[in-house]
């Protein structure tokens, strides 16, 4: 059998570790080697627990933080039994096999049919994720944008050490980072006050909502929408063709998350109820009205 717990394990323990010494190496002093081995934790398994803070670090050390809230993604990590499946089907085939096309077969083996549709599952899983990166990165970009100078927090500091020489947070730098943070819902944030600044914010808060839900609760969802539209819109006779719709048949033999059209659409129904339900009760169970006005962005968190 296929070592996949075993490299989860390896991955992550080493990601984290290696994520601590960087850490380390770059803000020490001011930051011990257990705080930065528990953020690099935090990071890495998308907990979003932090004993510094983060608007204390430097650029390139905010930077670090991001790419370990990425490399510890669920989302990515889930396609790794796909590419170990793959990597088993290529060495039990001979290398001339390897180059064969669709319409150079009479009879297609199944390990064909498997090796191509695990190849285009990873494709659409990696342009899902430049998607989604993209359309919450220019939401999060404008929100900011359109929010007030005085009103846009405080994302570092002129020096480490002193925090009376504050500077604002740059749109590109605020949306990057919160996108990563808020698809992988690791909860970390270059704000010290975290989303408090954006409270009437509704761009930034929908943008923020959005990558959230497209990490976590919808994902299965939009993932089997994403295959059905590639299908709808590609030739009948391209091989591709045959692929997606087996990938919508057989989706549960290379990855988890893609269900039935009934499960799917039973899933898209049962998460809008709950949040509907969570959002009346928040804004009924509240004397504050501004939570109300922003039901919708409480629910999903």
């Amino acid at each position: 059998p296929l070592p996949f717990k075993r490299l989860v394990v390896a991955w992550v323990s080493l990601t984290i570790l290696l994520g601590a010494l960087l850490l380390f190496a770059a803000e020490a002093p001011a930051l011990s080697f257990m705080d930065a081995l528990f953020i690099s934790c935090n990071a890495v398994t998308s907990t979003g627990l932090a004993s510094f803070n983060i608007s204390r670090f430097s650029v390139g050390s905010q930077v670090l933080v991001a790419i370990l809230v990425q490399l510890g993604s669920s989302t990515l990590i889930l396609t790794v039994p796909v590419a170990l499946r793959l990597y088993a089907i290529n060495r039990l085939i001979p290398p001339q096999a390897r180059r064969l096309n669709l319409h150079d077969l009479r009879r297609v083996p199944q390990w064909f049919v498997d090796r191509e549709a695990g190849l285009l599952l990873l494709k659409v899983v990696a342009a899902y994720h430049v998607l989604i990166y993209a359309f919450g990165f220019v939401l999060l970009a404008v929100g900011f944008a359109i929010q007030p100078t005085g009103e846009r927090g405080v994302c570092g500091y002129l020096a480490p050490s002193n925090e009376t020489r504050p500077f604002e947070c740059s749109p590109i730098g605020f949306a990057a980072f919160h996108t990563i943070s808020a698809f992988n819902n690791a909860g970390f944030s270059i704000v010290p006050s975290s989303l408090t600044p954006f409270a009437d914010n509704g761009v930034v808060l929908f943008g923020i909502a959005l990558l959230v839900m497209a990490g976590n609760v919808l994902f299965p969802v939009l993932l089997r929408y994403v295959v059905a539209a590639c299908s709808r819109f590609t030739s009948e006779s391209s091989p591709r063709q045959v692929y997606l719709r087996y990938l919508l048949i057989n989706s549960r033999r290379f990855i988890p998350y893609i269900f039935s059209p009934q499960q799917t659409a039973l899933l898209l129904c049962a998460q809008l109820c709950l949040l509907l339900a969570q959002a009346f009760v928040s804004c009924m169970g509240s004397k504050d009205s501004s939570i109300c006005r922003q039901w919708w962005f409480m629910a999903v968190m």
